[in-house]
């Protein structure tokens, strides 16, 4: 069963229902009651959340309770050996009530005389005619999130508290359940592929009252399960912890409060996050801190693949869950990256190859405009990281690995709003026969753009007022044969000035 981020935490588990105070109050309450114990009583079931407060144990009576009631909750009951009408302990004789008054849910004997109640429907309500006895009732099924209560006795008939020398006609019992929501959000992700993404987790803490209901206890079992696709992500090995686990504000010890057991199947590993009794401890000690603490668990991933990745975490907040694998899953929450297809053409429309142009890519424009080295290096889908892009013979490219423009931290951002990212290209090589781009070009990463064309991006041919004069032209001719000649005039005076004077 999927929770919804505003659902918040209700609790707790642990029944309100003590031996003692089912048993009769013990044989004084009993000896009260003048009528003859009936044959039968209704019992009526209603199953609540636990609300922020543990609460009284109930005493039988039809109350006024707070808490959202639960459906499909189910229950079955055994009869305690010899508690019926006319066994050694029936629970109508004086007797039979002191000996229930010693039996606990836990360690008192049942025969074979079992059966179940309906499902509680959406008022939290189910009811159902039980004879005289002393019955264990124990919760067999619960929705998911919802942490079944401990087992109770229930006696069959229950003195009136308020009128003792009467019996309950009905008998009201208000077990509460600890009822947990969880979400998962996703945040600081990288721009690139081979970058890191957080993934947190936030889990309600089970509210199970004591006996006493005076405070809240651990859980019985607890654990948070985090399943990755391998070709999509891995767990980072830079971030230090990659796992972070918190009970309210303090931070939990890995190896004494928690384990994290990696589980590995084909394509993907799960890590297990298994609370250890001390680390339950620690979620009880924060929740009677601060009726508003949970339990948060932020795990560092790094991204091996351009693609729409989505992720769920599963939590297990009791022991039975984990038994029946009957998790609360979280709604799904995506990051995305995805790739560019860069089109180049030229002004002369009679260069068939447009091989051989570079480029790199820059996330802000002040970093393309000044060309200097913050250019981004994600890994492409072959694992490959890459800074360099070069267009084939058909003049295209594809940049892989870079997050999606619009798509920021789990949910879609516009143009212009706070982490929208625009990309930029800047031209490092150009075609033979053409200029430079002049300036960067910008692109976004979104569904389209690994297929997109309508986005050209246009080399100038060297033509027009690129070209300079030929370097054979007859300008330059002309100058070049006058030096020579002068040149050759100055060499020949002065050979002859030196015959001159040789002669003398």
């Amino acid at each position: 069963m999927n929770t919804k981020t505003t659902r918040g935490f209700l609790a707790t588990a642990g029944a309100l229902l003590t031996a003692a105070a089912l048993a009769l109050s013990g044989a004084s309450a009993a000896s009260a009651a003048t009528q003859p114990a009936p044959a039968e009583s209704t019992v009526t079931i209603t199953k609540l959340a636990q609300p922020t407060s543990a609460g009284a144990p109930a005493n039988g009576t039809q109350q006024t309770v707070t808490g959202d009631p639960i459906a499909d909750v189910t229950f079955s009951y055994a009869l305690v050996t010899n508690t019926a009408a006319g066994g050694t302990n029936d629970i109508g004789t004086n007797a039979g009530q002191q000996w229930a008054a010693t039996q606990t849910a836990t360690t008192a004997p049942t025969t074979g005389v079992t059966g179940t109640f309906d499902a509680t429907l959406t008022n939290g309500v189910t009811t159902k005619v039980l004879p005289r006895g002393l019955y264990v009732v124990s919760e067999t099924a619960a929705p998911a999130g919802v942490t079944p209560a401990a087992p109770f006795l229930l006696a069959v008939p229950l003195t009136d508290p308020v009128d003792r020398d009467k019996w309950l006609n009905t008998i009201y019992v208000y077990p509460k359940n600890a009822k947990i929501g969880a979400t998962k959000t996703v945040g600081a992700e990288s721009l690139i592929v081979g970058g890191d993404v957080t993934w947190t987790i936030t889990s309600d803490i089970p509210r199970i009252s004591n006996a006493a209901g005076t405070a809240f206890i651990a859980p019985d079992a607890f654990e948070i399960h985090d399943t990755l696709t391998d070709a999509e992500l891995t767990l980072s090995t830079t971030a230090s912890p990659a796992i972070l686990v918190k009970a309210g504000a303090t931070t939990l010890a890995s190896g004494t409060d928690y384990n994290v057991v990696p589980v590995v199947a084909t394509g993907t590993t799960t890590h297990q996050i298994v609370f250890t009794a001390t680390g339950r401890t620690a979620l009880a000690t924060a929740l009677n801190a601060d009726a508003n603490a949970k339990v948060t668990v932020a795990i560092v991933t790094t991204v091996r693949k351009a693609a729409v990745i989505g992720n769920v975490a599963k939590v297990f907040p009791d022991a039975q869950s984990k038994t029946n694998n009957k998790p609360l899953t979280t709604e799904r929450v995506e990051t995305k990256y995805g790739s560019y297809q860069l089109n180049k053409k030229s002004t002369d429309t009679a260069v068939t190859d447009l091989s051989g142009a570079q480029f790199r890519v820059y996330a802000t424009q002040a970093d393309a405009l000044a060309g200097n080295a913050n250019y981004l290096k994600p890994v492409n889908n072959a694992g490959v990281a890459q800074d360099l892009w070069t267009t084939d013979a058909s003049g295209h490219l594809t940049v892989q690995g870079l997050r999606y423009s619009g798509w920021v931290n789990g949910t879609t951002v516009a143009s212009g709003a706070a982490g929208y990212q625009t990309y930029y290209l800047v031209e490092v090589k150009a075609l033979p026969g053409h200029q430079l781009l002049a300036e960067p070009v910008s692109f976004v990463i979104d569904d389209a753009s690994v297929t997109q064309t309508s986005q050209l991006i246009t080399n100038q041919a060297t033509t027009g007022a690129f070209v300079l004069p030929l370097t054979g032209g007859s300008g330059v001719a002309l100058l070049t044969g006058a030096g020579i000649f002068l040149l050759a005039a100055v060499l020949l005076v002065a050979r002859l000035r030196r015959r001159a004077e040789t002669a003398q």
